[in-house]
């Protein structure tokens, strides 16, 4: 009896575990220094009593948005700052030079910026004149209303008769200048008008009304005796 040959099969079964070669990671971030804030305005333009007047600070570096501030001096009269935009603005209304210190902030969390830098701001007012040339004729016993107008200078202004005198019955506000009440007197009055500003000293303008007035500010001023209406 034949001995019967087994046969088998084998399989080799090989598993091959690649190990990862990368080693840790690094992570390399910039951080960017922001430019030191300055303030690049170096002067202020001029502004002139009554008209508008505008005016832009400017600043560069930093974290924007920028704030604005005054922090030293007053701004003239009539004109103000903007603080988010650093706009001046406004109208005039005091002659003179207004010495300020502006101050601008940056918007940065962890180390925020400021700088400073003194500004001046003049202000000029055109010379101070008397618009008024003639006044209407006065009827005697009637009621009377005129105003003297004046331009230039630093309002408000005083005025007053230095010369002659207003027909009888009439009076002038030195605060409005204006003429009012009733004459009581015919005839032809010369007087001589003059109005003075706030400034320090004081401006001075001066109109002469009457029958010998000089050419260049001619005019006669009579009452005359009109019955009411």
């Amino acid at each position: 009896m034949q001995a019967q040959a087994k046969s088998c099969t084998c399989i080799l079964l090989v598993a091959i575990i690649v190990g990862s070669s990368c080693g840790p990671t690094t992570v390399k971030q910039s951080v960017s220094t922001p430019r030191p804030l300055a303030i690049t305005t170096q002067s202020l333009p001029e502004g002139e009593i009554g008209e508008p007047y505008f005016a832009q600070l400017t600043a560069e570096g930093g974290a924007r948005p920028y704030t604005w501030a005054i922090v030293s001096g007053e701004l003239p009269v009539g004109l103000s700052l903007n603080e988010e935009t650093g706009a001046i603005e406004g109208t005039p209304r005091q002659s003179g030079t207004a010495p300020i210190t502006v101050r601008v902030a940056d918007s940065s969390l962890l180390a925020q910026q400021s700088s400073l830098v003194t500004l001046e701001i003049e202000v000029q007012s055109d010379s101070l004149h008397i618009l008024t040339r003639s006044l209407p004729m006065a009827g005697r016993t009637l009621d009377y209303f005129a105003q003297f107008a004046a331009k230039g200078g630093t309002p408000p202004y005083t005025w007053s008769i230095i010369e002659g005198g207003l027909p009888p019955g009439l009076n002038l506000d030195p605060i409005t200048g204006k003429i009012t009440g009733m004459a009581t007197e015919e005839g032809e009055f010369s007087f001589t008008v003059q109005v003075e500003d706030s400034s320090a000293p004081p401006a001075i303008a001066v109109l002469h009304i009457g029958p010998r007035a000089p050419a260049r500010s001619s005019a006669v001023w009579r009452t005359a005796n009109r019955a009411r209406s």
